[in-house]
């Protein structure tokens, strides 16, 4: 699939996510790991990966001098198959506890799975569930699931409209 078709899809799943999570959510156009956005009726800023702002464990961390390794170089979105994608909110690697976003249970960016697994660690180590990286309180939302999955080009990606008819 072409990239003007992918961010095309992207920015479709972006606005229907958008609507149903009440808010506006940027969706990034590149490889999933660099852009964040607000989300929520609070401002707070980025996207997460999946859960719910008040789920999860009581982890994270407030060492802020503790950093993650680096992350392996992108792309985060390459696949053989449609099993190896997953749908993923948080939307750059987490190295410190200010990197932190409010997960919100709305999955957005189309990664690899190991990108989702990694990133979902990361926040489970660095974050506390229910607080952006400054420490505030992150908002309540709902929203709607994204469609099904698609490994296309080696790309992970929303499947098309007409896949499976």
């Amino acid at each position: 699939m072409n990239r003007l078709l992918r961010v095309a899809i992207a920015s479709v799943v972006g606005s229907i996510l958008a609507a149903a999570c009440g808010g506006s959510t940027i969706v990034p156009l590149g490889d999933g790991g660099v852009a964040g956005g607000s989300s929520g009726s609070s401002g707070s800023s980025g996207s997460s990966s999946g859960g719910s702002s008040g789920g999860g464990s009581s982890g994270g961390s407030s060492d802020a001098s503790v950093d993650a390794p680096p992350p392996p170089p992108g792309p985060y979105d390459q696949c053989d198959v449609a099993e190896d994608c997953a749908w993923g909110e948080i939307a750059h690697e987490i190295a410190s506890p200010t990197d932190c976003v409010c997960l919100f249970g709305c999955p957005y960016i189309p990664l690899s799975k190991t990108t989702v697994d990694r990133r979902q660690a990361q926040y489970k180590a660095f974050c506390t569930p229910g607080k952006d990286g400054s420490g505030k309180p992150c908002p309540v939302d709902d929203c709607a699931m994204p469609p099904a999955l698609a490994c296309i080009n080696h790309t992970c990606a929303a499947a098309p409209p007409d896949a499976g008819k």
